[in-house]
């Protein structure tokens, strides 16, 4: 439950740091599903040995090819344990309680210089307004990450928001009560909005604009400070199959000093021939045991 004062706001600590950091966001789609078809009204239970399968070489893919390094946020994880399972030693993993046994969770990890702690205005880690009366609507995750000796290096909101060209008011929305969250915590800190946005174009969704902008000058206009997204070269973030769009964003705030041009996994913007040394790059299989989409990560300086 919020406390909606924005006095704590005040209570917040600014200081001022000369720190990199890498931050990544990863759907790994549907991570530890117990179900195969889990939206189907006769879900079919995932055979033990694939789940095994799945998870080994998960667990090698983010050895070999993700290499995470301070900050990830993952979204579509049924079973946070089994996602901490496959991370560097030493990390640690937050996220929230879903009744719901297929719930997507979003669940943020630090390596083990970092810790994960609750924001001072609020008693949980979730923006519960992000969410809906939606069976499948997610909250957001919102959190400050600090270093060993206890201090605020920045705050992160991790995000998967409403899919399907038909939603793109229910994302401003949602982007409208995340705006409201950060206001209130206090908004002279470094700030990361990232996740899966399921982003469109205006000729997908009939608007006069296409989401990202929209999100990113929502996030302006409502929290009090001046939000940019991170633009990459590459052109898809999610590729199945013959399918491909621009879904994962990462946006910072002004307090943000600097940062690098976003790392794209190559596989969501490839041409899909066979790989034979490196297995990963073949969009059958990573789409099999990896994901839908692809990580995407950048280095902050704050």
């Amino acid at each position: 439950m919020k406390l909606r004062l924005l006095s704590l706001a005040l209570l917040l600590p600014l200081q001022s740091y000369a720190e990199t950091l890498e931050i990544a966001t990863f759907n790994v789609e549907w991570f530890g599903s117990p179900y195969t078809n889990p939206r189907s009204t006769n879900p079919t239970p995932t055979p033990s040995d694939w789940l095994i399968k799945r998870t080994q070489i998960f667990k090698d893919f983010v050895k070999q090819e993700f290499r995470p390094k301070d900050i990830a946020i993952f979204e579509e994880v049924v079973d946070v344990d089994l996602l901490k399972s496959t991370l560097p030693d030493g990390w640690t993993c937050t996220s929230y309680h879903n009744p719901n046994p297929v719930h997507q969770k979003v669940v943020a990890c630090v390596s083990r210089q970092y810790t994960l702690s609750k924001v001072q205005h609020d008693d949980n880690f979730q923006i519960e307004e992000v969410a809906t009366d939606a069976d499948w609507s997610r909250p957001a995750l919102r959190l400050d990450v600090k270093n060993k000796k206890g201090k605020i290096l920045l705050r992160v909101v991790g995000v998967h928001l409403k899919s399907g060209p038909a939603f793109s008011q229910e994302r401003i929305r949602q982007t409208n009560a995340i705006a409201d969250d950060l206001y209130i915590g206090g908004n002279q800190i470094p700030i990361v909005v990232l996740g899966d946005m399921n982003t469109f174009f205006s000729t997908d969704t009939g608007m006069n604009y296409d989401d990202i902008d929209k999100i990113t000058e929502t996030l302006s206009d409502y929290s009090g400070s001046k939000f940019r997204d991170i633009a990459f070269k590459e052109a898809y973030t999610y590729r199945k199959g013959r399918y491909k769009s621009k879904f994962d964003h990462i946006i910072v705030n002004d307090k943000v000093k600097s940062y690098t041009t976003p790392e794209v996994f190559e596989v969501c913007n490839s041409d899909n021939q066979i790989q034979k040394e490196n297995p990963y790059l073949n969009l059958d299989f990573y789409n099999q045991y990896i994901s839908d989409h692809c990580f995407v990560k950048t280095n902050i300086k704050i």
